[in-house]
């Protein structure tokens, strides 16, 4: 199903409206990312870790398909150290920067307004739609935000669902929006918005990316229930609720 979250729709639901102060959403935003930045971190505590392999053993929505679970068996003062489940060579220990690294609201709020990209309606297509994979020229399609520009939708949807059927509808939401505006609408899409070899970092700065958005399009097919990133962004999107 498709759902579109915005003010209009949700605003005695929400306590903070998109549009009402964009400045104030996007520090909101940022304050969410501080005190998700503050994970701790236990040993024994299950970790997982994104390889983006694609893995065909394992079917669409299982998590094992781009992700390895891992478990913390030592900590440092600035990293920590994981290893596989059932692998007990010294080899198999991986280490990783300590999450967070204490950075403040603003601080998070400048990286992630630094960062800031989205994509025209006009560049997104069908091909790219249907990959479930990054290709090399994607982050090209993107590009940084116009002075006091706001982003009309945050794309939240699975790579793995229908992408033909992702695309009808965004057509749909895209000419509804251009008969009430006069234009096309830009969207913020993760593949192309995104510095891919930069993941962990834009996830924490996800919230400030969701709220200096007018609206949320939601595209919920069959794998979007399962994969964690989509409930990650449901999770930042509520917690304003």
């Amino acid at each position: 199903f498709v759902l579109v979250v915005g003010s209009r729709r949700i605003s005695d639901f929400l306590v903070r409206r998109f549009e009402r102060d964009l400045g104030r959403a996007q520090r909101d935003g940022a304050f969410i990312a501080e005190l998700l930045n503050q994970l701790p971190v236990e040993v024994g505590q299950k970790w997982w870790i994104h390889h983006g392999r694609d893995d065909l053993r394992y079917p669409l929505g299982d998590p094992r398909r781009n992700w390895q679970c891992h478990t913390v068996v030592e900590i440092q003062k600035e990293s920590f150290a994981v290893k596989v489940a059932g692998v007990h060579s010294e080899s198999s220990l991986q280490w990783l920067t300590m999450p967070g690294g204490g950075e403040s609201a603003e601080e998070l709020l400048h990286a992630a307004q630094r960062d800031l990209r989205c994509i025209e309606w006009e560049q997104i297509t069908a091909e790219v739609m249907r990959r479930s994979t990054c290709g090399p020229d994607d982050a090209a399609l993107s590009r940084p935000l116009k002075e006091d520009e706001t982003i009309d939708f945050f794309l939240s949807h699975s790579w793995h669902d229908d992408g033909e059927m992702k695309m009808q509808k965004m057509t749909e939401v895209a000419n509804d929006f251009y008969k009430n505006h006069g234009r096309y609408p830009t969207f913020w899409i993760d593949k192309m918005c995104i510095d891919q070899s930069r993941i962990s970092d834009c996830l924490r700065v996800l919230p400030v990316n969701l709220m200096a958005c007018s609206s949320v399009l939601i595209l919920c097919g069959g794998t979007y229930p399962g994969r964690l990133w989509c409930a990650w962004e449901l999770f930042v999107l509520f917690s304003f609720a």
